[in-house]
């Protein structure tokens, strides 16, 4: 695996994502997808590492290398994750391809910007720039599950925030039951239960 061929691969399915995407499909690998997502935390730890020695001070060392490698682990398992949660309401919504390509296809553009973040990140004031190119990610990613689930943009919206979109309404539940609860108790005249809450 050539890495020119890798950056080639990545500056494509940024700057031409819906032909790259429909391009790479058939050479979706899971493993390929992994280590994408693993080379791009990898180097956006280093980075912040090389921030945190420009800004502070501090000397690099074997502890820290060893964190950045630990996380470059744990961000792609995570990965694996997110893109499993995405998958099972792709499929509930009717999507017709599979985790492989899905998971592969947005490491296709998830990795580079990963690393594009963690390289605007070391400059001050450039925020809004990190901001952008979340929005730009989320676009990338519905016009990834429109590729592979063959749905359209409201369904691949759908599938995004279906789970915030529950979370959301679960914190409203928690959160009325509770106000409910001390209502209740202070419109009763017991502050008892309330103690234990304060």
């Amino acid at each position: 695996m050539d890495l020119t061929n890798i950056f080639s691969l990545w500056k494509n399915a940024v700057m031409n994502p819906k032909e790259t995407f429909v391009k790479e499909k058939a050479n979706a690998s899971v493993g390929i997808g992994i280590l994408y997502y693993f080379i791009a935390f990898l180097i956006s730890g280093l980075l912040g590492m090389l921030g945190l020695f420009i800004n502070i001070g501090t000397a690099i060392t074997v502890t820290g290398a060893g964190v950045v490698i630990g996380a470059a682990i744990v961000g792609s398992i995570l990965t694996i994750i997110g893109q499993g949660i995405l998958f099972i309401i792709a499929k509930l919504l009717g999507g017709k391809g599979t985790i492989i390509q899905q998971y592969y296809l947005v490491a296709l553009y998830a990795a580079p910007l990963t690393i594009l973040s963690s390289v605007i990140s070391l400059i001050p004031l450039v925020g809004l720039l990190s901001l952008l190119i979340g929005l730009y990610e989320l676009y990338l990613l519905l016009l990834v599950l429109t590729e592979v689930h063959q749905y359209g943009m409201g369904k691949a919206a759908l599938t995004v925030f279906l789970p915030a979109i529950i979370i959301l309404i679960l914190l409203v539940i928690i959160l009325g039951a509770a106000v409910i609860s001390i209502l209740g108790a202070v419109s009763s005249g017991s502050t008892s239960g309330l103690v234990g809450l304060i």
